[in-house]
């Protein structure tokens, strides 16, 4: 197991959260792109779900202008000026897809099924 200082408070964190400050560590280093792992999941219902996935990629998008803002300024003398700023964003995107093997066993239990009630395609 790793251990990491939290870039929030700087304790050691020894798993994958900072006891003190409660900050959260993924360590993707431990996914290879490629081979199959588990990841856990709640998709907001408190549930924890586990999913067998293949990381397909995984890149950071830098994009200096998704969006801007602009204000217009007033002098004294009632001049106005308008000022456009914007904010730039860099977004991490990972990709993970079902691994095929659980693809397959549904579909020969959906099968299985079929072929126990007699219907076939």
């Amino acid at each position: 197991m790793s251990v990491y200082n939290c870039p929030n408070c700087g304790a050691p964190i020894e798993g994958h959260k900072c006891k003190y400050c409660g900050t959260v560590i993924f360590d993707f280093a431990q996914i290879k792109m490629g081979e199959p792992c588990w990841i856990a999941l709640d998709a907001g219902d408190g549930i924890k779900r586990l999913v067998h996935v293949i990381m397909r990629s995984i890149d950071v998008v830098y994009d200096p202008h998704p969006r801007s803002d602009c204000i217009e300024l007033t002098d004294k003398d009632d001049v106005s000026i308008r000022v456009t700023q914007a904010f730039p964003e860099t977004t991490l995107r990972i990709e993970f897809g079902c691994v095929p093997e659980m693809v397959e066993t549904y579909n020969k239990a959906v099968m299985m099924m079929f072929e126990d009630k007699g219907w076939s395609d």
